[in-house]
C-alpha cells in the first residue's frame, strides 16, 4: 500500500522520493530515496536573550561609531570572528574596542578598516599570538607609561606653606643673613 509522499513529506520527520525506472513504456523498479529532515530549531527563551543581546550590541556599536553606521551583515562577521578569538564574557568590550579604534586610525572606509583589523586579529590567534584590541592597540594610543616613582601620593609632596618651598640648609643662611642685618641697624 503506497502512502502519498506529499503526505508523508509534510506530516513526519523523513522526506520521501519515489522515482520510476521504466524500460520503455513500461516501469520496471521503483527507487526510494529516504532521508531524514534537518530538524527546525523553535527559537527557546535563551536564543531569543541571544539575539536580543547581539541587537543591543550593534546599537551601542553603532552609538560609539562617528559618521558610519554597521549594518546587521558586517556586524555578522565581526561577531562570528569576534567569538571564534575572544571569550564570550570579553566580545562586547573588544567590539567596542575596535570601533574606537576605527574612530581614531581611520575617516576613510571604517566599514573596510574594522573587517581587516578583525580578520588580522584572527590571524593573531591562529599563530597564538594576542588578538585584543583592547589590550594591544587602544593602550598604546590611550596610555602613557607612568613611571612609579610619579605614581606616589602626589599630596605628600605638595607644600603647604612656603617655608616648605625651601630646604632646611637655606632656612638656617637666611636666619644668620636675618640676624647680621638686625645687628648692624
Amino acid at each position: 500500500m503506497w502512502v502519498n509522499g506529499k503526505e508523508l513529506n509534510k506530516e513526519t520527520d523523513i522526506k520521501v522520493l519515489l522515482k520510476e525506472i521504466k524500460s520503455g513504456r513500461k516501469v520496471s523498479s521503483l527507487v526510494f530515496d529516504i532521508k531524514v529532515k534537518a530538524q527546525k530549531q523553535n527559537d527557546s527563551t535563551s536564543e531569543i536573550l541571544i539575539k536580543k543581546d547581539k541587537t543591543l550590541l550593534l546599537e551601542k556599536l553603532n552609538d560609539k561609531a562617528n559618521n558610519y553606521q554597521i549594518d546587521l551583515s558586517v556586524f555578522s562577521k565581526l561577531y562570528s570572528v569576534a567569538s571564534v578569538i575572544y571569550k564570550t564574557e570579553n566580545i562586547e568590550s573588544e567590539l567596542l574596542g575596535l570601533v574606537e579604534l576605527t574612530n581614531k586610525k581611520t575617516k576613510r572606509s571604517p566599514i573596510e578598516f574594522m573587517l581587516h583589523i578583525i580578520n588580522e586579529k584572527q590571524k593573531l590567534y591562529n599563530n597564538g599570538e594576542n588578538p585584543s584590541v583592547v589590550e594591544v592597540d587602544l593602550n598604546t594610543y590611550s596610555k602613557e607609561i607612568i613611571p612609579d616613582w610619579f605614581k606616589e601620593k602626589q599630596e605628600d609632596n605638595i607644600p603647604e606653606t612656603s617655608a616648605e618651598l625651601v630646604d632646611e640648609t637655606e632656612i638656617m643662611e637666611l636666619e644668620e643673613l636675618l640676624k647680621k642685618y638686625q645687628q648692624s641697624n
